[in-house]
């Protein structure tokens, strides 16, 4: 990743959009960057999943028809569908590389 060239661009004077889409450009133009992108993503994916576990057993523990059971298969259904987005941006990527 060019850390000089966005360096200078943060610092630069330049209008605030400008400088997004210049660092933008810098950041898309580095091959190298995909995984990291993705790994952020799915940390980013599996701290909501947690959130919305806790919120989903905070809200059902005054239920008595919601069971531990049913929260874990939420749970499932959750995770899966992570995993299903994490393996469409992979695609994505290494579709958008073999361009």
């Amino acid at each position: 990743m060019d850390i000089k060239n966005i360096k200078q661009i943060v610092n630069s004077n330049l209008p605030t959009d400008y400088q997004e889409q210049a660092i933008l450009s810098i950041i898309a133009d580095d091959k190298t960057v995909i995984p990291y992108i993705i790994e952020i993503l799915v940390n980013k994916r599996n701290q909501n999943k947690e959130l919305l576990l806790d919120t989903n057993i905070k809200l059902s523990g005054n239920s008595p028809n919601v069971d531990y059971t049913h929260q874990i298969a939420i749970a499932k259904l959750i995770e899966q569908n992570m995993e299903h987005e994490r393996k469409e941006l992979l695609k994505m990527c290494e579709n958008k590389d073999e361009k």
